[in-house]
């Protein structure tokens, strides 16, 4: 009966522990599957991330006309767009904000599932607000023979060191900043300074011109290379600022013939923010001109750092001769050359159906570079 005892037990024992062994299998198991399915939903989520905050702005963007053309952003080879609001449209007074074109369009690109680039332009687009609080101006008049009304058109941008505008300015980029900066389909944003156009880094009658004696002196307006870097220095802290987690750039362009503006504004940002910023040509070309050489050779060394953006000088549909003799084509791989992999295209070249094969491919293309 002993033996018939201890059998039983040794039984019982041994049931209960392979009940035991079962039972936390199965919680493992249901662990597992839980950890698993959480691992699955983190991970789509992370790579959703990561297509819009890669380690480097990448992709095809439309640059075009106020409105965004919803089939031509639905276009498979259409990364995104970029969407650009004039300062005084989006202030007409002061501290009164319109917001509505800026939702709409954004509201496009959401629905389509695609990412954005945001500017807004200053310079000859300042409210008149900004002159009336004291602002000091530099009139001029521009025609630009490239515009759907070519005219002369008188201007006046805020100078831009002057501490009015600068604070103005940067209240703006902070507000900005609060609306948009959680976007997650926000890409980039592109820096802008006081400039000729409000999108570029050059200045008014700074490019070599014509006539000297008869264009205003930025002398009398006590204009210095130390100034000009100084202010916008400040501009990129602000930015910078407002944006803590997103792709930041600045147009570059010469300055009355000289370089140093570009190249310490573009050391003090890569410094400061990081690889989260870049330089932006906005004259990408197949030319053979001097007076780009200077800055792609600063894109290249930039791209090597953190990275470097490129928009079309103009379209190859219509403007070959600003693009150059290879075109569109041509133009882009220069850009590539230069390490970038994000391109804003003009609409009307985007609309070409010529060019939508090679689009296509340049667009894997630049998928399989990261």
């Amino acid at each position: 009966m002993s033996a018939l005892r201890f059998f039983s037990a040794l039984m019982s024992y041994t049931f209960a522990f392979l009940c035991f062994i079962a039972v936390s299998g199965c919680q493992n198991v249901l662990g597992e599957g839980s950890d698993l399915k959480h691992d699955k939903t983190q991970n789509a989520e992370v790579a959703r991330v990561s297509s819009v905050a890669a380690s480097r702005p990448s992709g095809i963007f439309i640059s075009g006309g106020q409105y965004q053309e919803e089939p031509l952003l639905a276009k498979p080879f259409v990364d995104g767009a970029l969407i650009r609001v004039r300062w005084h449209e989006l202030e007409p007074s002061e501290g009164q904000f319109d917001w509505r074109y800026l939702d709409s369009e954004i509201a496009k690109v959401a629905k389509l599932g695609k990412v954005y680039t945001l500017a807004v332009v200053g310079g000859p687009s300042t409210p008149s607000w900004v002159f009336a609080k004291g602002a000091q101006g530099y009139s001029f008049t521009l025609n630009n023979p490239y515009a759907s009304k070519a005219r002369p058109v008188d201007n006046k941008l805020p100078l831009p060191w002057d501490a009015i505008y600068l604070k103005a300015w940067h209240r703006l980029i902070a507000e900005l900043g609060k609306r948009y900066s959680s976007d997650p389909n926000l890409l980039l944003v592109h820096i802008t300074l006081s400039s000729q156009n409000g999108f570029e880094m050059h200045l008014p009658y700074s490019r070599g011109p014509r006539d000297p004696n008869q264009l205003p002196s930025w002398d009398k307006f006590g204009f210095s290379e130390d100034k000009y870097i100084n202010a916008a220095k400040t501009t990129l802290d602000a930015y910078s600022q407002a944006f803590p987690t997103k792709f930041l750039d600045l147009e570059i362009h010469n300055v009355f013939d000289s370089y140093r503006i570009p190249q310490e504004l573009v050391r003090y940002g890569v410094t400061h923010i990081g690889k989260r910023f870049g330089p932006f040509g906005a004259w990408l070309n197949d030319r053979d001109v001097r007076w780009d050489k200077p800055l792609r050779e600063l894109m290249k060394e930039t791209s090597s750092q953190s990275f470097c953006n490129y928009q079309l000088i103009g379209n190859a549909t219509r403007q070959l001769e600003r693009v150059g003799k290879n075109g569109l084509q041509g133009a882009i791989q220069n850009g590539l050359d230069d390490g970038c992999r994000y391109f804003e295209v003009w609409e009307v070249d985007v609309k070409n159906r010529d060019f939508e094969q090679y689009l296509t491919e340049l667009q894997s293309q630049l998928k399989n570079s990261h």
